[in-house]
């Protein structure tokens, strides 16, 4: 039995060219979605049911333009986009901006009984575990640690906010998933502080963004699901 039926829904995925991002329009994709994919970078999709907008997703005025270009309601929308470059300052400046930006813009864009997913961390959650990084791999800085832990509230105050819209605001705090840029030393050091004793695969993100992509979490809002295999629990 097909539990989540997305087959028509209007998804669109904020940051669709990342890592996390080409797996969630895979999941969607599966789903027969109609879906717009907001990203940095020009990615092809070999399917007529997919748009690609090109933006400067650190470009405020780049960002207020968005929904003129999706002429349709949203049924969802996820953001998994992150500034990783620049001054610490401005990240601070811009990813505030854009993140309020962004969830004000599209609120007119969305139906009612429609969902937002904000994509957080583990780091979120809990500090890092400095000493199983090594200098190949990229180690979270402060500014990332506050930029997800703030992910929590940000997602109370717009669930409060969009109320009366009937838009859900929730987040998931995903644990690690494996890259070919990461140290054997992390990977194995990882793993063991997981009660899975694996890293994350695509396959756990699929039911925990259906799951509050649907209408099965309509009593969900303003909240946090973490899934990090129990990496937090150390």
């Amino acid at each position: 039995m097909n539990y989540f039926n997305f087959k028509n829904k209007n998804v669109v995925i904020v940051g669709g060219s990342g890592k996390f991002g080409q797996h969630i329009v895979e999941i969607f994709k599966n789903k027969n979605a109609n879906i717009s994919v907001i990203s940095r970078k020009k990615i092809f999709y070999k399917s007529r049911k997919i748009k690609n907008y090109q933006i400067n997703l650190e470009n405020i005025n780049s960002i207020k333009k968005l929904p003129n270009k999706i002429n349709k309601k949203i049924d969802v929308l996820i953001n998994c986009s992150i500034n990783r470059g620049g001054n610490i300052l401005e990240k601070y400046k811009i990813d505030f901006l854009s993140e309020n930006i962004l969830l004000n813009s599209f609120q007119t864009k969305m139906k009612k009984n429609s969902s937002i997913i904000l994509l957080s961390s583990i780091y979120g959650e809990n500090i890092p575990k400095l000493d199983i990084y090594t200098e190949k791999d990229i180690i979270p800085d402060a500014y990332y640690v506050h930029l997800k832990s703030g992910y929590k509230n940000l997602c109370k105050y717009y669930a409060k906010i969009f109320e009366k819209k009937k838009i859900r605001v929730n987040s998931i705090a995903f644990g690690g998933m494996k890259s070919k840029k990461m140290s054997q030393f992390f990977y194995k050091n990882y793993i063991k502080l997981t009660t899975a004793k694996r890293m994350m695969l695509k396959k756990d993100l699929e039911l925990p963004i259906l799951f509050l992509s649907s209408n099965f979490s309509e009593y969900v809002n303003g909240s946090t699901l973490v899934v990090d295999g129990g990496f937090s629990c150390r």
